[in-house]
């Protein structure tokens, strides 16, 4: 538990608390259905950042706070990771051209 809500906090205390939290959330908020809700425009996050469903999203403003919404919920060991990934991707394929 790193958010800073919990740092003066027991573990324990602060796990039930954050489980309350979530049962709070859960009855103000619904999953949005990417077939049901396509007309309406969100961003879908999966698995802390580790992939991104945007939907209905366009212009130039709207694609500048996309970028700037992704770059600072993304943490920079994900984005590490995905670098090393992309590089490994792009070796790959240079490697399977040349022969």
């Amino acid at each position: 538990m790193s958010s800073p809500d919990y740092q003066t906090v027991d573990r324990d205390h602060a796990i039930e608390d954050f489980k309350d939290r979530i049962k709070v959330y859960e009855t103000q908020y619904h999953t949005l259905d990417e077939d049901h809700d396509k007309n309406l425009s969100f961003i879908k996050i999966y698995n802390q950042g580790e992939r991104y469903l945007v939907n209905n999203i366009s212009g130039m403003q709207a694609a500048a706070c996309l970028c700037a919404f992704v770059v600072e919920t993304s943490s920079s060991a994900r984005a590490e990771t995905r670098a090393l990934l992309q590089f490994a991707q792009l070796v790959e394929l240079h490697l399977s051209a040349s022969h």
